[in-house]
């Protein structure tokens, strides 16, 4: 059993640069995801990595996860890890982010390499044009986003398959965390199941004496009404009535039919959310109807506390995939 809500975060280290990948979930009645990465990463095909005609990463805004390949062109990156999470994730808004940062020797040569750049353009116009430009090194340090190569100069030469064993890593991490939430979930169902079953075993025992009650009340009723003048068969036909109206054998019947059916499904493999929300619905269903049957204290008190315990399991399947 998983839970819906999960995280993980893994960074990594290849070739001069230090990547973050992280992968969260909350709660979604369907399959939502979302990822932020930089733009030298988002439209990748198979093999090396290559800026998409040199847009920025600051311009990679999180992509929604709208259809099959969420609006990416097959091949490219982000449409192969969408496809790994669907192979693992079946609901749940998952968000993914992958960012990129270049170690300190790495960010040293591409600025610098950025600076001869700047200064071989200048060299150009003042050999083509009578203009004499003075520019001092403080200047050219002021030019936009020169100190954060990270952000918006990084083109790295990494593989999208190394990226995908990467994600691969942190997938593995963030299904552990949503396993281990999951089992502490199917713990806290489990003694609702039991509580549930104690009170079920309760009223099981409690409604047959209360056709008995009501033949006594019955009984010293009409003798103060027509005092011992008592018509015995007519008496047994009316507790009868009476007792076929508060028979809930059936409805416990169904109660216990329902609650195995939510251990099996508790137990079993892949995504059970959905089936364990309707069971409980069929459970509500069912002890509303003994509540409204049997007009007893105990037998009342016994219906509240499955209801509270229902609510509660309620609660808990919101979380569950």
């Amino acid at each position: 059993m998983y839970s819906m809500t999960g995280y993980a975060s893994k960074s990594f280290e290849y070739q001069g640069f230090n990547i973050l990948i992280e992968i969260k979930s909350l709660n979604n009645k369907f399959l939502d995801i979302r990822f932020r990465l930089p733009a030298s990463l988002g439209y990748s095909s198979p093999g090396s990595i290559s800026p998409p005609g040199g847009r920025s990463s600051r311009d990679a805004k999180a992509s929604p996860g709208g259809g099959p390949s969420g609006g990416k062109p097959p091949g490219s990156l982000e449409w192969r890890l969408r496809k790994i999470i669907k192979q693992h994730v079946k609901r749940g808004k998952i968000e993914v982010l992958i960012s990129l940062t270049a170690e300190e020797d790495q960010e040293f040569t591409v600025i610098k390499s950025i600076i001869d750049r700047y200064c071989g353009i200048i060299k150009k116009i003042q050999d083509e044009t009578s203009f004499n430009i003075q520019i001092s090194l403080s200047e050219i340090l002021l030019m936009k986003n020169l100190l954060n190569p990270h952000e918006d100069i990084i083109r790295p030469d990494i593989s999208g398959e190394v990226i995908e064993e990467m994600f691969g890593e942190t997938l593995k991490a963030f299904q552990e965390s949503r396993s281990i939430e999951g089992e502490d979930t199917k713990e806290d169902i489990f003694g609702c199941i039991e509580m549930i079953k104690i009170s079920i075993e309760k009223i099981e025992k409690e409604y047959p004496p209360i056709v008995d009650k009501f033949k006594i009340q019955l009984k010293e009723k009409i003798r103060n009404l027509v005092g011992e003048k008592l018509d015995e068969s007519r008496l047994i036909i009316e507790a009868g009535i009476y007792a076929s109206k508060v028979d809930v054998s059936e409805e416990i019947s169904r109660i216990n039919g329902h609650t195995l059916k939510l251990l099996r499904t508790i137990e079993s493999d892949g995504s059970c959310g959905r089936e364990l929300d309707f069971i409980t619905q069929e459970i509500n269903r069912e002890i509303n109807t003994i509540g409204s049957k049997v007009p007893d204290f105990s037998v009342a008190e016994n219906v509240i506390t499955v209801k509270s315990y229902l609510e509660r399991i309620r609660e808990q399947v919101r979380n569950i995939e």
